[in-house]
């Protein structure tokens, strides 16, 4: 048997204008679906540039609630190419509550599911603490039409225990909207391939498909390196951006989740009893 389904994403360079981001991200969700994409995943705070850079009490303005403005954009862009898309946009809970949150939109412009970053990056240009407080609500799988969707975000990808989480919670794709570029105290230094590295084994150890989508073009004192890509379970990479802007479009065969699986059980072979120490203290 096959399951075949067409996953895209879209890489871009972000601007001050977050009305000329949201025109540019519609018209590659666009080019996505005339290229076959089902699913379009969107790179982390996609309608902004990365605005965590700098500590700046201002910038809490750019924060609005689901149902927003940004919501109803993103509603919009997967009903108009009926594609189930992932975007995401920084949540105004409430007054003094603040998360990093992707959404999963059906192509009917239904949200399909809601997940607030959990693990909280903080260091030199990424000073995401200041902004966001860890995700109350778990790590969210999302019923799509052709697939399920585990939903992370960037920092979350350097930590195992999310892919497994997502894998156990019955994901077929796992995706991370990123923002990673420059290390402001390490220059000369690039964390591309290990960045890759780490989202290709989220692939392999959880047998899942992952699209990890990142932006490009230099913002304050960052430049990000583009690099996004799709992979299947064993790791493969389908489809790799460069530098460039675009919409890029693999076709995946969701049977070869079944197929690994089988051939490597890792779920069945897991001992979580004996993993206790993993969530105790340090």
């Amino acid at each position: 048997m096959s399951r075949p389904v067409r996953i895209g994403f879209v890489q871009m360079a972000m601007t001050d204008s977050r009305t000329e981001n949201v025109r540019k991200a519609s018209s590659l969700v666009a080019d996505a679906a005339s290229q076959g994409a089902r699913v379009v995943v969107l790179p982390e705070l996609f309608a902004d540039r990365y605005f965590p850079q700098k500590m700046e009490q201002a910038r809490y303005e750019l924060a609005e609630p689901v149902g927003g403005e940004l919501t109803a954009a993103l509603r919009e862009m997967a009903r108009a190419n009926g594609v189930t898309l992932v975007g995401g946009l920084y949540e105004r809970a409430r007054e003094g509550l603040l998360y990093n949150t992707a959404l999963c939109i059906g192509p009917d412009g239904e949200v399909l599911g809601r997940y607030r970053k959990v693990h909280i990056p903080h260091g030199p240009g990424y000073e995401e603490k200041f902004y966001f407080a860890p995700g109350d609500l778990g790590f969210t799988v999302a019923d799509a039409p052709d697939l399920r969707v585990g939903l992370a975000i960037c920092w979350d990808q350097w930590f195992p225990e999310t892919g497994r989480a997502l894998g156990l919670g019955g994901a077929e794709l796992i995706v991370f909207p990123t923002a990673i570029g420059d290390e402001p105290t390490e220059p000369g230094f690039s964390s591309l391939e290990a960045w890759q590295t780490a989202c290709r084994a989220q692939a392999l150890f959880n047998q899942t498909f992952v699209a990890a989508v990142n932006r490009i073009g230099g913002e304050e004192v960052l430049t990000f390196y583009g690099g996004s890509f799709i992979c299947d379970p064993w790791g493969r990479v389908l489809v790799e951006a460069g530098k460039e802007e675009g919409a890029f479009v693999a076709g995946c065969d969701l049977d070869l989740i079944r197929e690994t699986r089988g051939l490597f059980q890792f779920y069945r072979d897991r001992r979580p009893e004996t993993y206790g120490p993993l969530v105790g203290p340090v």
